[in-house]
């Protein structure tokens, strides 16, 4: 069975972002890039980890530097994360977080 962790905070992802990149700061365009996770965690170190790999966030030395390019995608492992755990709950629940456009 799954635990549900909470949604974290501005303040945790913040944190966490900190955590992450081993810094005493993080610049605000890099938070801003964080919270697209809508404070879920794992998907805060997956949206860092994409960024690094690809060269779109770069360490400077003494801070991390966010390119323009960072396209608002959802990286491939969340992705792939979720759509296994939809396969696993079936089709009567899956239904209910369906979103018809």
């Amino acid at each position: 069975m799954y635990r549900i962790l909470p949604i974290l905070t501005e303040a945790e992802v913040a944190e966490m972002v900190q955590t992450c990149l081993g810094g005493d700061s993080v610049p605000d365009e890099v938070l801003a890039f964080a919270k697209r996770s809508d404070g879920v965690p794992f998907l805060v170190e997956e949206l860092l980890a994409v960024a690094v790999a690809s060269g779109s966030l770069v360490d400077n030395g003494e801070t991390w530097s966010l390119s323009d390019a960072v396209d608002p995608v959802v990286p491939l492992t969340f992705a792939d994360s979720i759509r296994r755990r939809l396969a696993v709950i079936g089709d009567g629940p899956r239904s209910l977080l369906v979103v018809q456009r």
